[in-house]
Parts: C-alpha cells; sequence; structure tokens
C-alpha cells in the first residue's frame, strides 16, 4: 500500500470513529444532511431508536425522510406530489417498524385522510376518516390502532379539537375527550392502557399536561398546572412524562420539562429556550428536537438529537 493510501485510511478511520463519538459524547448532531436548504420537522423515532422521521420543504416540496443517527443522512419516504397532497401533518412509526402513517390533505377535494407507508416507500394505502382535520398520529405499542387529535363540530357550535382513537386499517373512531377547549399531542404510554395530552382548564390560558385512559373507562386528569406545555412524550418506564414549555410564567423557564405521571412538580431536563418540540428516544437515551436556525441570513426549523441524561438530580 502506497504510503498516501496508508495516510488516508488513517484519516478516513479518524473520521468514522469522530463521527461515531459525537452523540454518545454530548454533542449535538443535526438531522438531515442534504436537507439544508428547507425547514424540517421531526415526527417520531423508529422503534429501535436508530432512525427519526422527520417532514421536509426541501426546495420548496413537502416530503418525508428518515434519518439514520448513524451518520445524519436522509432518506426519502415519500413526496406530496406521489398522493397529490402539499400538506403533510404528522407522522407515526408502527411498533413493529414497517410502516409510517401520516396525514394530509387532498388539494382536489380538501378531504383529509390518513396515509400508510412503508419506510422504503412502497405500500401506499389510504385510510379515509370522517374528520375535516386530523393530525397528530401516534401509533398504539399493539400495532392497532391509532391515537390523533381530530376537529369535530357539533349542535352549531364552533369547530374543535379533540382526541380519538382509530382502528387500523379502518373503523369507528373512539371518543375520549370532550372539551371546550382544544385537546392536542396525543402520546401512548408504554403499556398502551394511557394517552398523554395537552389541553387548557377552563378559565385559564396555559396548555397543561392531561392522561386519560386509552379505552375511554374515565375522565381526563390533569397532570401539570399553568405550564403552557406542549409536545408530551413519555420515559420508557411510564412514569414520566417530559414536555416542552413555551411560558415563561410562574418563574418557570422554557425548555424541555419532566412530570411524575402519578403527579407532583415538574422538573426541568433540559434548559434550552431555543427547543420547541422534543420527542424521547424509545430507550431514553436521545431526545430528538426542532429549534429555530438561521441558515443564510434566513431563520428556518431545523432538527436535531442529542444525548439525554434525564432529569437532574
Amino acid at each position: 500500500m502506497s504510503k498516501w493510501r496508508k495516510n488516508y485510511v488513517v484519516l478516513l478511520s479518524f473520521l468514522v470513529i469522530l463521527g461515531s463519538r459525537s452523540i454518545s459524547e454530548g454533542a449535538t448532531m443535526e438531522l438531515g444532511a442534504g436537507l439544508e436548504s428547507g425547514k424540517s420537522t421531526i415526527y417520531g423515532w423508529s422503534p429501535g431508536g436508530t432512525k427519526v422521521l422527520i417532514e421536509s420543504d426541501k426546495d420548496g416540496a413537502k416530503s418525508l425522510w428518515t434519518v439514520s443517527l448513524a451518520d445524519g443522512k436522509a432518506a426519502l419516504v415519500i413526496s406530496g406530489a406521489k398522493i397529490d397532497s402539499k400538506i403533510f401533518m404528522w407522522g407515526s412509526w408502527s411498533p413493529v417498524g414497517d410502516k409510517i402513517a401520516f396525514s394530509a390533505i387532498s388539494p382536489k377535494d380538501d378531504t383529509m385522510a390518513i396515509w400508510i407507508v412503508s419506510p422504503e416507500g412502497r405500500m401506499v394505502t389510504k385510510v379515509p376518516t370522517p374528520f375535516p382535520y386530523i393530525s397528530m398520529l401516534d401509533w398504539s405499542p399493539d400495532g392497532k390502532e391509532i391515537a390523533c387529535e381530530a376537529m369535530v363540530s357539533e349542535d352549531g357550535k364552533k369547530p374543535n379539537l379533540e382526541i380519538f382513537v382509530l382502528p387500523i386499517p379502518g373503523g369507528s373512531p373512539r371518543r375520549l375527550t370532550i372539551s371546550p377547549k382544544k385537546d392536542r399531542y396525543p402520546r401512548w404510554s408504554p403499556d398502551g392502557k394511557t394517552i398523554a395530552f395537552t389541553s387548557r382548564t377552563p378559565g385559564k390560558t396555559d396548555m397543561d399536561i392531561w392522561t386519560v385512559p386509552s379505552d375511554g373507562s374515565s375522565q381526563p386528569k390533569q397532570i401539570t398546572f399553568g405550564m403552557n406545555a406542549a409536545y408530551p412524550c413519555w420515559s420508557p418506564d411510564g412514569k414520566t412524562i417530559i414536555f416542552t414549555r413555551f411560558g415563561t410564567g410562574g418563574g418557570k423557564s422554557r425548555g424541555v420539562w419532566a412530570v411524575p405521571v402519578k403527579g407532583g412538580e415538574p422538573v426541568q431536563a433540559i434548559a434550552d429556550s431555543t427547543i420547541i418540540r422534543a420527542l424521547l428516544s424509545p430507550d431514553g437515551k436521545n431526545i430528538a428536537f426542532n429549534r429555530w436556525t438561521k441558515i443564510k441570513g434566513k431563520t428556518v426549523l431545523r432538527s436535531y438529537v442529542q444525548p439525554y441524561s434525564g432529569v437532574p438530580r
């Protein structure tokens, strides 16, 4: 082997090692190499925690991508053009990892449906829904249902967002909430028995974390109070709910927070006010998040991942 080739191999090996150490050593890695020209939004983790599902509008075209934590590179799942839609609303990986569900609006008739596709972009299936708007999909741990926020209008009242569970591949939805305020961001507990979501307390302006049995057997329970919370997700053991805080009232700053499911005082887990959405990996070791980032003079939403050490003690 020539001296040049030996030096090249050594340099290449060093770069590979350096890249593989970036997450484990605590560095923040941007997700989606090659998608720098557009906005990206995290949607969810693969079951094994090795990839993240994101939406990107690279070059002005809406599309779904999977991003590997091994190298940060993105692989196209599906573009909006393939299903004749320019608007994706949310996506979720199936617990087995062989399917991805997302909602999208058809510009032809302005209807909304759930679409199911393989991570490689094959096997595209449309699942009609009775709702004019449906988003924030989250696949149940047993793979039989999808939780969502959906718009309903009853008795001539103003349309409102409520939490529903839809059987897959189709069937009658099960309603879990009836609230005068918007109920949003449903997330299944690891055991599938409970769904966390956000809602406003009557007479208050802050969004807070609530839980409800996934079978609808009892009324929702409020977990946080006055936290202006969004995007709840569960710790792997199901004992803690992680969420993003937007407000700064009550002497509490923005960032990523955690609260015991049984109730208690929320504790800040990541003191970073630029984070606007965060999702914990299935094993609880990493956290993917969005933050506003300045690129070429423009501020765009970008996706990142970093190790998660839990709540400071």
